[in-house]
């Protein structure tokens, strides 16, 4: 698969999670990899950084297709031991 590789575990569950049971992950397609196309053929784009990366890709494919961008938020953080 491409660019898995460096991919956080929290990636590849969103990725999974988002993709649905009729989707695929890691498509290529004119020179981009989409992290996952749903059933509906949305791309759903993962981005757990800065979305400067995404500017050009989400310009270039939002003329073929639905973009979702996927962007995880702390909603509640914890110490070690449980204890927040």
């Amino acid at each position: 698969m491409i660019g898995v590789e460096n991919e956080s575990s929290l990636h590849r569950a969103l990725k999974n999670m988002y993709s649905g049971r009729g989707g695929k992950t890691e498509i290529e397609t004119d020179g981009y990899v989409r992290d996952c196309v749903n059933d509906s053929d949305d791309i759903i784009e993962i981005q757990t950084g800065s979305f400067a990366p995404l500017r050009k890709k989400l310009a270039e494919l939002s003329r073929k297709a639905r973009i979702k961008v996927a962007y995880p938020v702390i909603a509640e953080k914890r110490k070690a031991g449980g204890k927040v």
